[in-house]
């Protein structure tokens, strides 16, 4: 299908032509966006709008970072080699001469740039070391401990008022991380009185009086139901605890909380009665337990702050003393540094003329108040809310319905207003409907489906719907888009064994497949990149419902020499080579430790059997490598 029949071909065709223009392009899954996005890189240095060394184009992973530099290069050549212009051959040239020039990486990575080069203005030293996962965690550890330990020697009061509030330090070192993942968010106190309990306790033992005299004797057959398991929860706490206490009696509230529903056959009374009694205790829960719950946590919530604090502070100290920034310090320090200094702002603007900016839906308020600030046009102003991007120096692309990343403050609010602002100064939000991926029916299934379910739902808490165009061509081995590969039944029900049999059917149908089982209909952007109708391995893509089970069909694939990359995958722990290879490490830093030589020793390396390794330790052997 020629590109010039798609429903989104103008939009398309501004992303290359319209280079004056600010963007924001909205595309959905399958769309292409990244490959706009490159043929707007290539397009800009072609055009000589911009040179090599000024264009920075930004994504969220590295991973993402990685694909986009090599898919730009080889845009870059495609496009060399179709060109007849001289002029313009020359700059493309020009531009491969310089890839190394041209930023394409991290959010993080480009902050980290922008630092190094005016490291006096943002305070910090130039030769500052990044810092993240497992180091980053360390780090924040050793500070967290060591803070418990100053305070325990120097305010032990502090400590006993943590007991009080019955607040462990569990509880406590999740609250200093999370402080920690978001500095810039100010954090309200307010101190509160000390919830009176009187009232919920008198209602309660008022409610337990009438609740033992029906309570059966004897378990019922099927089991205590909710609100009888509600009850003795109560007596059994009263037998075990001082409920006086303020600390014990509020635990059995939140236990009580949302507990509680009757199954009125499992009563002798009638159910009229125990319909009273189940009402009773609800409305004790609405109207007492959940207000006095609230007021507990309003109340302990101010002290908590003040206790997390210090160590954040003391943390951030520790960082600069040891001249290591983690992911948000980059952000924070970059984001002062441009609001702050508008000599430095100019500097970046005139560094860099040019800012593209992939998977935008997962940029957050500090990212975004970073791309208006090297692309505003007021130097001067502080607010990133009104600036107004100087023409076509920001392009973002990105899918509302994609952002997943709540946790790091990337919501579906911010990138409304990034849209808003973008509309205001004069740019254009593009729209990418057609679908190169999946099948007409897939597609259709997906339109009417998800139509449903987004639109009773407004913005701005929840992306708007947006059909996607189809553009392949029916599969003839699909049928009607569905394809059903059938595990026979296993023995109880083993989830690995079921797993391990499913990734053995997926990875054999997608070999033969692969080995000219089907053919695919093919887009001018793949057919460009050198794809024909065979179906390839980068043409699939298998969801599991659990990260366990990824290394199953990894082992499935490669089984069959199918090239394949893992994504979400964090479980490298499950991988037997890597176990093998850390205990075979382990046996060597530490001789005098049998138990990784003897894992070593049956592993992969050296396939020993456990029988000849204990024949081994009967005869008097020693698990030391460096004996005879």
């Amino acid at each position: 299908m020629n590109e010039s029949i798609l429903k989104d071909h103008d939009a398309r065709e501004k992303i290359e032509t319209c280079l004056d223009q600010t963007f924001l392009v909205e595309a959905g899954a399958g769309s292409g966006k990244t490959a706009g996005l490159v043929k707007r890189m290539v397009a800009l240095l072609a055009e000589g709008s911009c040179e090599p060394e000024k264009m920075a184009a930004v994504t969220f992973t590295r991973k993402a970072a990685g694909e986009l530099k090599e898919r730009f290069q080889v845009g870059l050549e495609q496009r060399l080699k179709a060109e007849s212009d001289p002029q313009v051959k020359e700059r493309l040239s020009e531009a491969l001469d310089k890839m190394e020039r041209i930023f394409t990486g991290t959010i993080h990575a480009f902050c980290a740039r922008l630092l190094r080069e005016r490291p006096i203005e943002a305070g910090i030293a130039p030769d500052f070391t990044e810092i993240e996962g497992l180091e980053e965690e360390l780090l924040e550890e050793r500070a967290w401990e060591d803070y418990l330990v100053e305070v325990g020697a120097n305010n032990p009061a502090l400590l006993d008022r943590l007991d009080e509030l019955d607040l462990s330090y569990r509880d406590l070192r999740e609250a200093f991380k999370s402080m920690n993942l978001y500095p810039d968010v100010v954090i309200e106190k307010r101190q509160e009185n000390r919830p009176d309990l009187s009232r919920v306790r008198k209602e309660l033992d008022s409610f337990l009086a009438k609740a033992v005299s029906m309570l059966p004797q004897d378990e019922p057959a099927k089991g205590w139901d909710g609100l009888q398991g509600a009850i003795r929860t109560v007596l059994g706490w009263q037998k075990l605890f001082d409920l006086q206490e303020g600390r014990y009696f509020l635990r059995l509230l939140k236990k009580l909380n949302g507990s509680g529903k009757a199954t009125y056959n499992r009563w002798p009374q009638d159910k009229n009665d125990v319909k009273e009694l189940e009402q009773s205790f609800i409305c004790i829960q609405d109207n007492l337990i959940k207000p006095a719950l609230e007021a507990w946590l309003a109340y302990r919530h101010y002290h908590l702050v003040e206790f997390i604090e210090p160590a954040v502070n003391s943390y951030r100290l520790m960082r600069s003393r040891e001249n290591l920034l983690n992911y948000q310090d980059l952000l924070m320090l970059t984001a002062k540094l441009l609001r702050e200094n508008s000599e430095v702002r100019e500097y970046f603007q005139e560094r860099f003329t040019h800012l593209l900016v992939d998977e935008f839906q997962d940029t957050d308020p500090i990212q975004a108040e970073i791309m208006f600030y090297l692309t505003g046009n007021n130097l001067k102003e502080k607010d990133w809310t009104r600036l107004t991007p100087k023409p076509g120096s920001l392009f973002v692309v990105g899918d509302p319905k994609q952002s997943i990343y709540r946790f790091r403050r990337a919501d579906i609010a911010t990138y409304d207003q990034v849209k808003r602002l973008i509309e205001g100064c004069g740019g254009e939000v593009l729209t990418l409907s057609t679908n190169f991926r999946s099948l007409p029916e897939l597609i259709h299934w997906a339109n009417d489906t998800f139509k449903e379910l987004f639109s009773p739902i407004a913005p701005p808490y929840q992306a708007e719907f947006s059909a996607m165009d189809d553009f392949r061509a029916n599969e003839p081995r699909c049928g009607e888009g569905l394809l059903t590969l059938e595990v026979e039944k296993v023995p109880y029900h083993k989830q690995e064994i079921i797993a391990s049999e499913d990734a053995d059917k997926v990875a054999e149908w997608i070999s033969a497949a692969i080995n000219g089982g089907i053919r695919l209909s093919r887009s001018d952007e793949e057919k460009k990149r050198g794809l024909d109708e065979m179906a390839k391995a980068e043409d699939f893509l298998i969801i599991v419902s659990k990260k366990k089970n990824m290394t199953l069909y990894a082992r499935a694939l490669e089984k069959r020499g199918i090239a394949f990359s893992l994504s979400g995958g964090g479980d490298l722990a499950e991988s037997a080579e890597l176990n093998d290879l850390l205990n075979l490490l382990q046996a060597i830093a530490d001789p005098e430790n049998p138990v990784p030589l003897a894992a070593t020793l049956r592993g992969i390396f050296f396939g020993f059997s456990d029988e000849l390794l204990y024949r081994f330790k009967l005869a008097g052997g020693r698990f030391y490598f460096l004996s005879p």
